[in-house]
């Protein structure tokens, strides 16, 4: 239909409401003849490479197994060092793939999340879309904790132990660095007056009235076999969102006191303050590593709790899309394979293959360190 083609995209809420009203007046029949383009405007259809099941699996991966192999580093007694040393060498290289996979869905979600939150152009990138881009930022970030907070006390027989948990707090902190603009998109529309109902908009204009907004609800929602999202379960999503946010920023704080530290003690000389500080931060990490060996299983613990709930919400959003697709007689391509869900679950796969490599060169020489190991060889 002629005066559907411009409801497809997105760019101020007024702007939108003013051309919706133009082309349909609010009218049940004008408005189902743009239901695609409406629905998928306002709450959207679905994006495979956001959502798909490719990258959901991907999530997945990312979420669990650096908690498995974490696990399984603390539980396996010193006594067997071999089959130690496979899952910490996994659990390295798993940081290596899931940081970088974490990176890209930063820069992903910030490219698309810029020009709707700045209206610099309209997209077709609808409200599920954009609460679903704001999980799996947080989301891909929760496992990372568990390396970055006990790599650092594993493998320290290798000779660039200390570089290498140098350059892992780097990427980590890049990356969650990147992770402040969703997280602060989210908060301002979370928290932000809604634009419904009469007077609502900005200047005390009316963008739309609650009863205008019931027949988008309806129009969208009737034919689907899930209801929209409802206060409760928003206010569920976000409070855990802005819990998990919270817990990777003081994580990460907590993470950079130590080497900033040093490094002003370096550049500056020390102080009594630092000295202070340095002293009681080196006692609490003692008291972790050796007399309270069963705290490092919180790092193991939170991320595993935050995000349950995330993927909770998640994964009713995703439903909520499908539901959609189905309501309004559209394919939801979500369950489909494409270019980019494969790539999601492949980056993971260096992780076995290291564990793979380790297995099969055996328990000789596992733990010699690498000065003594080249020793061995050169008496060899």
């Amino acid at each position: 239909m002629s005066h559907c083609a411009d409801l497809g995209a997105f760019g101020d809420f007024g702007d939108y409401t003013s051309r919706l009203r133009n082309a349909t007046s609010f009218e049940e029949e004008l408005l189902l003849q743009c239901q695609v383009p409406i629905c998928s405007a306002l709450w959207g259809l679905g994006i495979p490479d956001l959502s798909g099941i490719g990258v959901t699996v991907g999530y997945l991966t990312s979420t669990f197994l650096g908690p498995f192999l974490s696990f399984l580093v603390l539980a396996i007694p010193s006594s067997r060092p071999h089959l130690q040393k496979i899952f910490s060498e996994g659990l390295e290289i798993f940081f290596d793939s899931a940081v970088y996979f974490a990176f890209a869905i930063q820069v992903a979600t910030i490219t698309t999340l810029v020009p709707k939150d700045f209206q610099a152009q309209k997209t077709a990138f609808g409200d599920y879309e954009v609460r679903i881009a704001g999980l799996v930022s947080v989301i891909c970030l929760l496992p990372l904790l568990c390396p970055v907070g006990l790599l650092p006390f594993l493998n320290t027989e290798k000779k660039d132990a200390k570089a290498r948990a140098s350059h892992r707090l780097t990427l980590f902190t890049i990356t969650v660095i990147l992770s402040f603009y969703p997280f602060l998109s989210q908060s301002i529309h979370a928290f932000a007056k809604t634009q419904i109902g009469e007077g609502n908009g900005e200047g005390g204009v009316t963008y739309i009235t609650d009863q205008e907004w019931a027949k988008l609800t309806n129009l969208c929602f009737k034919g689907s076999s899930t209801n929209a999202l409802n206060n409760n379960e928003h206010n569920i999503i976000r409070a855990f969102q802005l819990l998990a946010s919270l817990s990777i920023l003081l994580f990460t704080l907590g993470a950079l006191t130590p080497p900033g530290l040093r490094r002003l003690d370096e550049n500056y000389g020390k102080s009594a303050v630092r000295e202070i500080v340095s002293q009681k931060l080196e006692k609490i990490t003692e008291i972790v590593t050796e007399d309270i060996v069963w705290l490092r299983y919180i790092l193991v613990i939170i991320p595993i709790l935050l995000v349950v709930p995330l993927f909770w919400g998640f994964w009713k959003l995703r439903v909520l899309q499908a539901g959609l697709s189905q309501g309004v007689a559209q394919y939801y391509e979500g369950d489909e394979w494409g270019f980019g869900q494969v790539m999601a679950i492949t980056i993971f796969l260096p992780v076995i293959a290291e564990m793979y490599f380790v297995w099969r060169r055996g328990p000789q020489e596992q733990f010699l360190g690498d000065e003594k190991r080249e020793e061995v060889e050169r008496k060899n």
